[in-house]
């Protein structure tokens, strides 16, 4: 499994656990948007009273790798959760990814 670092900007709503809002940048530039509980995003007790943006990764499989025109790795990433818009790919920066072999947050193993 791995994690691309994401930016938490702002709580959602009070739950077990707390709900916040994520950006991810993708290597073109475009942000994306995620909301979901805190405890996919980062182990930090989080609520509307914490300090944001905060930062935050994002469970993640990669799907592909290549070099782009200006010789930087990119990588086609799935996202374990659906962006705002129902996307779950997106081309980001080989090295923002992270790579862990233990299960992230919750998630299952990929």
């Amino acid at each position: 499994m791995s994690t691309v670092p994401v930016q938490i900007v702002r709580f959602v709503l009070e739950h077990q656990p707390n709900i916040v809002a994520c950006v991810l940048t993708d290597a073109h530039g475009r942000q994306w948007n995620f909301e979901d509980k805190v405890v996919y995003f980062t182990d930090a007790y989080l609520d509307e009273q914490s300090s944001y943006p905060h930062p935050g990764s994002l469970p993640c499989k990669v799907e592909r790798e290549w070099t782009d025109e200006t010789g930087r790795r990119v990588v086609t990433i799935s996202s374990m959760m659906e962006e705002i818009s129902g996307e779950t790919q997106f081309d980001v920066f080989a090295d923002k990814i992270t790579t862990n072999a233990a299960n992230i947050k919750g998630y299952p193993a990929a």
